[in-house]
């Protein structure tokens, strides 16, 4: 119907499940409680929501964009604009949110390492690095969008142009790994695990 909507796909059956709204919705994440966060989008604002897995019991979170919780569940990192993108984070519930970049550039993406120490993060198409308080942040990669943790945390997968790249951490060692992509998320598991997964249509 010419927007963007959630839906959940099994794995074992590949049924879909959608869940429809006069809004785009983007930007869906498990929570590790296994509801979802999502943006739902309107013309002047982004809105976070988190809903269960059935569609039930939506609840907005916020304002901001690239939601994502931290591995305990209780805090999420997300952008907001101002006068530029800036990043934050909040108590699950939304409350107590605080400000982790302040700059006259553009900080989006965030993501949380596994451990939930260091999160990665685009600042002008260049991919850096902070401590979870925002401190000693650091370029990492120059010339790079949408960095995704390894599960072991060692290493960072990338974009650049429309090639997907991974660097790690400690080493610095860079691979090419392919082109035509335009957005990743590094599975922390497998199709055994027979869990669904949300995806945007």
């Amino acid at each position: 119907e010419g927007n963007y909507d959630i839906y959940l796909l099994d794995i074992p059956t590949l049924m879909l499940t959608i869940f429809h709204s006069p809004e785009d919705e983007i930007s869906a994440r498990f929570a590790p409680d296994e509801r979802i966060l999502f943006v739902r989008a309107g013309y002047d604002a982004h809105i976070m929501w988190i809903m269960d897995i059935d569609g039930e019991n939506q609840q907005m979170i916020g304002e901001g964009r690239y939601p994502q919780f931290s591995p305990d569940g209780n805090s999420i990192i997300f952008s907001k604009p101002g006068s530029d993108y800036e990043i934050f984070i909040m108590n699950k519930d939304g409350t107590n949110i605080r400000k982790l970049t302040d700059n006259d550039i553009d900080d989006i993406e965030p993501t949380f390492s596994p451990d939930g120490n260091t999160i990665a993060y685009n600042s002008n198409n260049n991919i850096y690095t902070m401590n979870k308080d925002g401190g000693n942040q650091t370029k990492v990669i120059t010339n790079g969008t949408n960095p995704s943790f390894s599960p072991d945390g060692n290493s960072l997968a990338f974009i650049f142009g429309n090639t997907l790249y991974t660097t790690n951490l400690q080493t610095g060692e860079l691979k090419e790994i392919g082109e035509g992509i335009k957005a990743i998320s590094w599975s922390c598991g497998s199709v055994e695990n027979k869990k669904p997964i949300p995806v945007i249509k």
